[in-house]
This record gives C-alpha cells, sequence and structure tokens, in this order.
C-alpha cells in the first residue's frame, strides 16, 4: 500500500507554501478502488483510489479542491501569491462556462486584487463561491464577470471562514433564541430587573478575571456603564474601539488609536521574554483594521444574514488575534460579544448573558480555542521580545485575513448554549434565593440597616452556609451563638427549597409567601 497527498496538502507541499493545513487532509492510496473517509488524531482524512491523482496541472489541482475539499481562502491566497494568473487566464479562454474555472478566477481576483486577462464569461447560471450547506455564508452579492454569487463573510481585507461542522453538535440559532425567551419567561419582570444589574457586574469581574486582573471599583463600574450601553451604536470606527479600550484599562495604558508598535503574546522565564503568538505588524494592522470594521459593521447592520453567533465569533476572536491596541485587547474581545448579540437582538435590551463566566469556568478550553488559531503558526513566524524594535519575520496578514474560524464558532456556541440552559437561571434563582434570605432574617432578627445584613449573606454564601468563628469574631462577635445557629437553619432552608420557589417565582409571587 502507498498513500501520497493530493488536493491542499499537495499545493503545500509543491509550492512550499507557508501556510497552515487544511482541516482535512485528502490522500490517494493505491491499493483501494473506492472513496472512504478515516480519522487521525482528529483530523479527517479522505482517501481516493489512484484515478483521482493522475493529473498534475493547477487546473486538475484547484477542480480537485473546489470539489472535495471546499474553499480554503488563506491556502489560495498565498499560492496565487506565487502562480496562477497565465494558468487560469487559459483555463478560462479554453472552458469559460465550467464552475471551476469560474469559482477559480473569481477567488484569483479577488484574493489578488489582480484582474485576469480574459473576457467576461458567457451568460450561465450563477454557483456560489460557498457551500451553504457546507458555510456560514454572507449576504450574496452577483459577480457579473464569472458568473459567480460571492457569499463570502467578508471584504478582501477581512474574510474569515466559518464551515458548518455537524460533529460539533451545533444548535441552530433560533433554538437558541427560544431556549432564551423560554428561560427569561419564567420569571417575574421584577426579579429579573434586580438580576440585571448583578449579571452585568458578574459579566464584568469574570471578563477581568480571565485576564488575571482584579479591577478598581471605578473600572468596574466603568464597563459596566459600556456594556448596560451596548445597544448605542451605529457603526464600530478607530476612534470608538479607542475610546472602549480607554474606559477599561489603567489610565497610563490608554491609547491614542490603534497601535504603532509590534506587540506580543507570551512569557517570562527568568530574565528571558518569550513570545507564544505574533500578531500582524503595525505596517499591515491598518489594512487589516479596516476590513475588520467593514466585517463588523456588516453584523452590526444585518447586512449579513443570520449566523449571527458564528459570525460574532469570527468578529471578535478576529479581534483579539489582529490585536489592534498594546493592552485591553481581550476584554474589548469580550466585550464585542455582547455589543453584537444586543444589537442583533439576540439578547433582550437591558440583559445580558453571562458568557464570560463560563468562559471562566471553562478556562484551559478557551485557551485551547485561541490555541487553535496560534499554535499552527509558531513554525512560521520569529520575533524576539527582548528587541521588540526589530522586525517581526513572518507574520504575514494572510494568516489573519482568511483564518478559519470554524473552532472558535464552536467554541462561542456551546459558552452561549451553557449560558442559556445553565449559567443564566442559575445565577438568577441564586439572586432570588439571596433575595428571599435578606428578608427571612431582616424578619426573623429585625436586622439593623447598617449593612451588616448583606455581609453577613456574603459570609455565608462564601462559606456554605456557615459562619465561621473567625469571621464571627471579627465582624459579629456580639451575635448570640443560638442567633447564628439560627441564621444557619435559614441559610439551609433558603437554599434546599428549589420546588417552592420556583413555584412562586414562576408565578410571580414575593419567594417563599404561603400558598
Amino acid at each position: 500500500m502507498a498513500r501520497y497527498p493530493i488536493g491542499y496538502e499537495k499545493i503545500i507541499r509543491t509550492f512550499g507554501l507557508p501556510a497552515r493545513s487544511h482541516h482535512v487532509l485528502s490522500v490517494i492510496d493505491t491499493s483501494v478502488k473506492s472513496r472512504s473517509v478515516e480519522a487521525e488524531g482528529g483530523r479527517p482524512i479522505q482517501i481516493f483510489d489512484p484515478r483521482y491523482g493522475r493529473k498534475e496541472t493547477l487546473e486538475d489541482q484547484l477542480s480537485f479542491i473546489l470539489r472535495y475539499e471546499g474553499v480554503n481562502l488563506e491556502i489560495l491566497a498565498f499560492l496565487f501569491s506565487k502562480t496562477g494568473e497565465e494558468e487560469l487566464s487559459a483555463w478560462l479562454k479554453r472552458e469559460p462556462m465550467s464552475k471551476y474555472a469560474r469559482m477559480s478566477g473569481f477567488l484569483y481576483e479577488f484574493l489578488t486584487g489582480k484582474e485576469l486577462a480574459v473576457h467576461d464569461s458567457p451568460p450561465v447560471k450563477p454557483v456560489p463561491i460557498l457551500n451553504p450547506e457546507r458555510y456560514v455564508t454572507g449576504t450574496p452579492v452577483r459577480n457579473r464577470r464569472f458568473h459567480i454569487e460571492n457569499n463570502l463573510l467578508g471584504p478582501r481585507e477581512f474574510c474569515p471562514i466559518v464551515r458548518i461542522d455537524p460533529a460539533a453538535g451545533q444548535i441552530s440559532e433560533e433554538t437558541l433564541r427560544s431556549e432564551l425567551s423560554e428561560t427569561i419567561g419564567r420569571f417575574d419582570p421584577r426579579i429579573l430587573e434586580r438580576a440585571a444589574g448583578y449579571l452585568y457586574t458578574k459579566e464584568t469581574r469574570s471578563s477581568f478575571k480571565i485576564e488575571g486582573e482584579r479591577p478598581s471599583q471605578d473600572r468596574t463600574a466603568r464597563f459596566v456603564k459600556l456594556l448596560f450601553s451596548s445597544q448605542k451604536i451605529d457603526s464600530i470606527t478607530e476612534d470608538w474601539l479607542t475610546k472602549i479600550q480607554n474606559a477599561i484599562i489603567e489610565p497610563h495604558l490608554k491609547a491614542t488609536g490603534f497601535r504603532k508598535e509590534q506587540n506580543w503574546v507570551g512569557g517570562r522565564i527568568g530574565y528571558h521574554e518569550y513570545a507564544d503568538f505574533i500578531p500582524p505588524s503595525p505596517t499591515d494592522l491598518p489594512t487589516l483594521m479596516k476590513g475588520w470594521m467593514e466585517f463588523a459593521n456588516r453584523i452590526l447592520s444585518g447586512g449579513s444574514m443570520g449566523s449571527v453567533i458564528e459570525k460574532t465569533a469570527a468578529a471578535s476572536f478576529g479581534f483579539v488575534f489582529l490585536h489592534p491596541f498594546m493592552d485591553g485587547n481581550g476584554r474589548i474581545h469580550r466585550f464585542l460579544i455582547h455589543q453584537i448579540f444586543s444589537v442583533n437582538g439576540l439578547t433582550p435590551n437591558g440583559f445580558i448573558l453571562p458568557v464570560s463566566a463560563v468562559i471562566l469556568a471553562h478556562k484551559s478550553d478557551y485557551q485551547s480555542t485561541l490555541e487553535a488559531f496560534s499554535r499552527p503558526l509558531k513554525p512560521f513566524v520569529s520575533f524576539n521580545p527582548g528587541n521588540p524594535h526589530f522586525p517581526a519575520e513572518g507574520n504575514d496578514p494572510i494568516y489573519f485575513r482568511y483564518f478559519d474560524a470554524t473552532p472558535q464558532a464552536c467554541f462561542l456556541e456551546a459558552s452561549v448554549r451553557e449560558s442559556i440552559r445553565k449559567d443564566l437561571p442559575a445565577e438568577i434563582d441564586f439572586l432570588v434565593r439571596r433575595d428571599a434570605l435578606r428578608e427571612r432574617l431582616d424578619h426573623d432578627f429585625d436586622w439593623k440597616n447598617d449593612g451588616s445584613l448583606d455581609l453577613m449573606i456574603d459570609l455565608l454564601v462564601q462559606n456554605q452556609g456557615k459562619l465561621s468563628k473567625a469571621k464571627k469574631t471579627t465582624y459579629f462577635s456580639d451575635l448570640p451563638d443560638e442567633t447564628v445557629d439560627g441564621i444557619e437553619e435559614a441559610f439551609e432552608d433558603v437554599f434546599q427549597a428549589p420546588e417552592r420557589l420556583s413555584k412562586n417565582v414562576a408565578n410571580g409571587e414575593e419567594p417563599f409567601t404561603d400558598a
């Protein structure tokens, strides 16, 4: 048995392209007589019999990949930067009606900005660049030169790809919207109103905690204010992003616009700094951010049609990969998730999903999602953080312009799903119980209006319903032991009565009122 690559992998090897591998590997197997699929290390392998590998021309290879492997803009952009103009022109002149010739011609001109020396294709049924059954697509725009429907997600300057991955267990956006509406509908509006402020504050703290930070009350308040105002925007601009950055970081780190220096993400071993991820060069950043803002504004305007979660992932993770500021990129990236959700009506006005809380709970998965983009780049990129004024090498804008955002889309969809099904109802339920406990303790023990009641509840929550001896000595030394026992019993009663609580809340009653 002999196996050798075909398709994108063969193109990468033949032309020596510094491109990340395609999500699927295609091979010729001389021992088989039919097509099959297997997996190795989580990567699908398409196996073809020798008939599929007989021809070696660029025309044959492009026909194969477009038919059997789909569209990979990154690899094609690297390919067309080296070759293709003469071969594609000859192919289109010889077969002007060919679907794959027209697709290849369009992709060449889209990716390079150059025009092939061919006449427009004769009238023929238009073909979409992305198969809607296999990809998240944008609003189709007719290209009459090649009779193509351009349903790519973005412009030439920033155009990620998002595949529809059945293995990821993706759920329709309509289903998630319905589940969110049903979850919110279980609670009385008065409770939701009280819960909103808490959820905004928790989202803020979770987002900062992901970065290993504990923001001051002032920074927390500023970020909460930003989240509350997320619907009030017509378009994303450099000035707007800069204002967001200024509002969430320390004053000495405020930017006046997109960065003019090379930045990196890494760490330190002793006195030695190392870089795990190198964003694009500051000279490439303006064009990339121009494309990114056009892409993001298409989503905000609703002009990109459906699939808001997947497109939000491409935009928000795309932003953090571009890293346009020296500081604050991660928090802005997560803020953008809520911004786009809110403007597109995925979340109701004045409400928020605790997405960052879910991310924080699955931080290792979040890190893996980021590394799904950055780790395959490491062999191609070099940079010495010890000499940051010396330019990085290999951080080609193609990597950031045409990346496959499928891993990021799957992660965000799973986070939204968990947020709706688990975290959101749990957070609201917790607040309802906290309110109920506060009312009960205030009633049973005639508590002073000096803030100590809220402190007591916080201490009980932190210690699973028990007031430690140290905390009692420090804060409540005047309370008799029997009073503390009664307080702890009230906590247990309130937090161990889910059926009665849920029933009263669903009916819009005050918690724990007698039926």
